[in-house]
């Protein structure tokens, strides 16, 4: 009854990274990589009487507070489910990882036809209902089996024909996101630039790439993986404008390249790259990083960069003469 419902999608996922794969190509060649690591780097940076209070905060890169809950499950990137600390690389049965999925995703409940048609859409409903207790009993067995010597909780239940996903001792990742990003605007609204800089931070840590990334394909996913990324690429956009406040270079420059990774054509984030890259002193990355932003918008929009950023290309331009 486990029927896998892959297909031929290498076309498609060509197609869908390629705009990625050439901003990175430009950036390699247009300055020297750089990797940041877990440890604080030592920053070339001078005192600045505008700097504001919370820059230490900004250049430190904390660890997320993981939860103390039984269960972890992390939807950023490759989708992983924990107990105790110990993942489960066993499914038994790929139905069981997509049944999770989709209640994560569907309110944490859905109705058994609603997830028939997702899991075997071309099997009659009468016909795929042993599946489905078949593949609740694989998805308690892979939890069960990562601590076997602990009774597993149930992760799922049935309350008459709807399924729901049992929230008690879970952690959530992308929850977790949502709820230091609502964190980081409520503090911004009350004036409290430390405190939103912290939450937008713990909110970066978590975000280890797109919402469920390996179901790329699947509709179920499209609006939730769009919707936090959207709210991904403003934590990256106020992190920089705080880390340009606060003249912490390195850290304007590292959620500068981020964001462009995710969105090429973003001007803003090009224009402080090339601000950065000035008052470090290195005027040839920053006007290099101009022609990227010129060649990525004529190429992508079919645009000139607009008169903000010609203007700081112009002041870069003229001060390096």
């Amino acid at each position: 009854m486990d029927k896998p419902l892959v297909g031929d999608v290498s076309g498609l996922r060509s197609s869908a990274h390629g705009r990625r794969d050439r901003y990175r190509l430009l950036m390699r060649r247009a300055v020297r990589a750089r990797h940041p690591d877990s440890s604080p780097r030592p920053r070339r940076v001078a005192q600045h009487p505008t700097a504001t209070t919370f820059e230490p905060l900004i250049s430190e890169l904390p660890e997320p507070l993981w939860s103390a809950a039984e269960i972890q499950i992390r939807c950023f990137g490759r989708f992983e489910v924990s107990r105790q600390g110990v993942t489960v690389q066993h499914w038994r049965r790929r139905s069981a990882e997509r049944l999770l999925k989709f209640l994560l995703v569907n309110g944490r409940r859905a109705h058994r036809d609603v997830l028939l048609d997702v899991l075997w859409p071309d099997v009659p409903s009468k016909s795929s209902i042993p599946g489905l207790r078949v593949t609740l009993h694989a998805l308690r067995r892979a939890v069960a089996m990562v601590a076997p010597e602990q009774a597993p909780p149930e992760l799922v239940r049935a309350e008459g024909d709807t399924y729901v996903l049992n929230t008690h001792g879970l952690w959530i990742d992308s929850d977790a996101f949502d709820e230091h990003y609502s964190a980081g605007l409520r503090c911004e609204r009350l004036r409290q630039p430390e405190a939103a800089v912290r939450e937008y931070t713990a909110a970066e840590a978590l975000y280890r790439d797109d919402f469920l990334v390996e179901d790329l394909y699947e509709d179920w996913t499209v609006l939730p993986r769009e919707e936090l990324k959207d709210k991904y690429l403003l934590v990256l956009t106020k992190l920089s404008q705080f880390s340009m406040a606060a003249m912490d270079l390195d850290g304007c420059i590292r959620r500068s390249h981020a964001l462009l990774a995710k969105e090429p054509c973003r001007e803003d984030a090009y224009q402080r790259l090339m601000q950065c890259y000035a008052r470090l002193g290195q005027r040839g990355s920053a006007m290099r990083w101009y022609q990227i932003c010129e060649r990525t918008l004529q190429q992508e929009l079919d645009v000139a960069p607009s008169e903000e950023t010609r203007r700081i290309y112009r002041e870069i331009s003229t001060a390096s003469a």
